[in-house]
């Protein structure tokens, strides 16, 4: 745990930490920002997809 020597407040001035930090919910936070991250990378996947699929959906 890289923040747990640090109290509330002890951050940079520019991060605001709330007077009731905890770890989990730093992690929680990284973890949906990580996973915001993930889902908007396959939602732009998925937007460049249909230029693959009327292909494929065409009866041969």
């Amino acid at each position: 745990m890289p923040l747990k020597h640090l109290k509330p407040g002890a951050l940079s001035k520019g991060a605001t930490v709330p007077p009731d930090y905890s770890p989990t919910l730093y992690y929680h936070t990284f973890f949906r920002r990580k996973m915001q991250a993930v889902f908007l990378k396959k939602v732009s996947q998925d937007v460049e997809a249909p230029q693959i699929k009327p292909q494929t959906l065409l009866p041969a």
